[in-house]
């Protein structure tokens, strides 16, 4: 038995000779390496990791163009305005991936396309990436920028357009200085930031993310969140609508008529002038109203349990257990307000 092991690590050992022999001196094996691929020391996180460093540059006319599409995978996307009459795109950052995005523009009737991606790959693994476009446009186009990520950040700054049009499903969206005549903003996971927007009709949605906007005016504004906390600051709008399936929303130093419905979050309004109707139905949460010391309203509240509290003199015209009815004052101004599970109060 000894005799025949000692055969076998011998013939095992004789193989190893020989296959070492051939890889350093046989002229037939070849091994093929891809002359664009870097050791990135990260073969855990998939196959044919590259690292690149991108730095190209496209100028495209401006004459013309009404529409700018752009659209990327996880590549941050920059909007720039300045004094220029063309389109220029800087694409530029490093990334280490299966997946190396290509630069793309394409101009069709008057709508500039903008693109960084590869065609033919549904899935790809990126361990690390700092990719962004910047685009910059001139001062004085005021018509449309369409604008999709999968996963990137959004950022655009001192722009008069017609209409912003945003999509990201992961990513940041950022916005200041902006006005225009109709702004969406649709995310799935990231948060909303803007400050000193003025647009007519205004809409900001988002799956699960925060949303924080200040020094808005708009004539119509719409928000939506199905998981996130919602506060605007210094907000004057005719019309504004906030509905939440689970999150806080809190409203500082606005005007016109407000309508909230939210199945679980905490309400917060506060304001310095008063003027305008209050609506709120709450499913399972606080409700707080601050309003000047001269505030004059109508009031109608209810919950199903929780308390009402109010600081204002109310002449109460109906009261149950849980509901009052009355006013403050003489004004057409009306709170309506309708809770499941929480508190109402109204102070000064």
């Amino acid at each position: 038995m000894k005799k025949i092991i000692i055969i076998l690590i011998g013939i095992a050992l004789i193989a190893f000779g020989i296959g070492f022999l051939a890889l350093n001196y046989g002229g037939n094996l070849k091994i093929s390496i891809d002359t664009n691929e870097k050791n990135s020391g990260n073969k855990f996180f998939g196959k044919n990791i590259v690292e690149e460093n991108i730095d190209e540059e496209k100028v495209e006319t401006a004459n013309g163009i009404e529409n700018i599409n752009i659209e990327t995978p996880f590549v941050d996307v920059n909007i720039i305005s300045e004094n220029r009459d063309n389109v220029r795109i800087h694409y530029n950052g490093s990334i280490q991936s299966n997946y190396i995005p290509e630069l793309k523009t394409n101009i069709k009737s008057n709508t500039l396309y903008i693109s960084a991606s590869k065609k033919g790959l549904n899935s790809y693994n990126v361990y690390k990436t700092d990719l962004k476009l910047d685009i910059y446009i001139p001062t004085d186009f005021k018509d449309n920028i369409d604008i999709s990520t999968s996963s990137g950040d959004i950022n655009l700054s001192n722009l008069n357009l017609y209409k912003l049009n945003v999509v990201a499903s992961s990513g940041d969206v950022k916005l200041s200085n902006l006005y225009a005549n109709s702004l969406s903003i649709k995310t799935t996971s990231g948060e909303q930031w803007g400050e000193n927007l003025e647009i007519e009709q205004s809409k900001f949605l988002a799956s699960s993310g925060d949303i924080q906007v200040y020094d808005l005016i708009t004539q119509s504004l719409f928000v939506e969140t199905s998981s996130g906390e919602q506060e605007f600051k210094r907000l004057e709008s005719e019309k504004s609508t906030f509905l939440a399936s689970s999150g806080d929303i809190e409203i500082y130093g606005y005007t016109g008529d407000v309508d909230i419905t939210t199945s679980s979050g905490n309400i917060k309004l506060n304001n310095h002038v008063f003027n305008n109707n209050i609506t709120i139905t709450a499913s399972s949460g606080d409700v707080d109203i601050i309003l000047p010391k001269d505030a004059e309203f109508n009031i109608k509240a209810s919950t199903t349990s929780g308390d009402i509290e109010s600081s204002f003199p109310v002449i109460v015209t109906g009261k149950l257990k849980n509901s009052l009815n009355g006013k403050v004052g003489n004004s057409n101004n009306t709170i309506n307000i309708k809770t499941s599970s929480g508190d109402i109060s109204i102070e000064k």
